[in-house]
């Protein structure tokens, strides 16, 4: 295993702009799946809101880049704390099961943003 912390995302989203960004799920077929993401954001002005979304369908079926119902792609329940404008940070999302075949991060920005999505388990 390599910690390389491979990037899925880099990059500005626009106040009130939505950025979807795919997961990786790892070992999915031996232990269930498994998510690991670093989200990082560099400066202070930075806030948005994060919901983990899983589908089980094909991409043709539930594009990842695209708002899709809640029969398409359906909310994880995994909480993930919002970001908030004031100082430089970030934070992990792990989890250890996922009986699933896709996953997205959905990013909701509530200012202009910057962020770094990293695979912690690549």
């Amino acid at each position: 295993m390599s910690y390389s912390y491979n990037p899925l995302f880099k990059g500005p989203i626009a106040n009130a702009a939505i950025q979807y960004v795919v997961v990786p799920i790892h070992n999915e077929i031996t232990q269930g799946g498994q998510i690991g993401i670093s989200i990082i954001w560099p400066d202070a002005v930075s806030a948005a809101t994060f919901a983990l979304e899983y589908s089980d369908l094909d991409p043709s079926e539930a594009p990842y880049d695209v708002l899709g119902d809640a029969s398409k792609w359906i909310p994880s329940g995994v909480a993930i704390a919002a970001v908030v404008a004031g100082a430089v940070g970030a934070k992990v999302v792990d989890v250890p099961f996922v009986p699933h075949k896709r996953a997205r991060l959905k990013i909701t920005a509530t200012a202009n943003s910057n962020f770094d999505i990293r695979d912690g388990l690549a």
